[in-house]
């Protein structure tokens, strides 16, 4: 990974003024903004959060539609509803199965009181199915009076791609379910050893 940075900065080095995401934080490290170290991190943090996560809502996105032929019928039907497709996906296959936080303060949940530095691991795949939350967590249902899920994160820890995260899976999943409407899946998927992460391996399909 240290190479690969190496490799982007040096291109961006012999391209002074480059107005992309890595020549603005380079903008910020010549500014005293960024210690060499942040910029590393904040490249390296882009670069996995910005294509795991895509890679993952897609795959997965389109793993769980090729099971769902009437919800299909109805984005074919209406394809103004992808958006809200895209939204339920988010929540179904949350890229990201955990985030990992530090309390700020004690805080009192049932009957456990979590410690203000206590290291704590957030399972938002499993928020994102909570009965109390969302009604029939397990089913695909368009249009959910509560469409508040963490997929994306919350807080001042909102996702900063999350208007790209959901063009890029509105775009790709439409484009692929247009372009072959009868596309069905030929094979098992398999999943890459990821812990956090879901991101299919193979997802082997026929589009006629």
């Amino acid at each position: 990974m240290h190479e690969f940075v190496d490799t982007v900065l040096s291109r961006h080095g012999t391209a002074s003024g480059t107005d992309d995401v890595v020549g603005r934080l380079l903008a910020g490290e010549s500014s005293d903004r960024l210690s060499e170290q942040e910029l590393f991190a904040n490249i390296v943090l882009l670069l996995i959060a910005g294509h795991e996560n895509s890679t993952s809502l897609i795959g997965n996105g389109a793993a769980m539609l090729l099971g769902l032929p009437e919800v299909r019928r109805e984005l074919a039907r209406n394809p103004s509803r992808w958006p809200a497709a895209i939204e339920e996906l988010m929540r179904l296959v949350s890229p990201n199965q955990f985030i990992r936080r530090q309390a700020l303060e004690d805080v009192v949940l049932g009957d456990q009181t979590i410690r203000a530095g206590d290291a704590l691991l957030l399972i938002l795949a499993a928020a994102n199915r909570d009965p109390e939350a969302f009604p029939e967590p397990d089913r695909f249902i368009f249009d959910r009076p509560n469409r508040q899920n963490v997929a994306l994160g919350h807080g001042i820890h909102y996702c900063l791609g999350a208007p790209l995260a959901r063009l890029e899976g509105r775009i790709a999943l439409q484009t692929v379910f247009e372009r072959w409407p009868t596309i069905r899946q030929s094979g098992v998927f398999v999943y890459a050893d990821n812990f956090n992460v879901r991101i299919l391996r193979s997802l082997p399909v026929a589009t006629s």
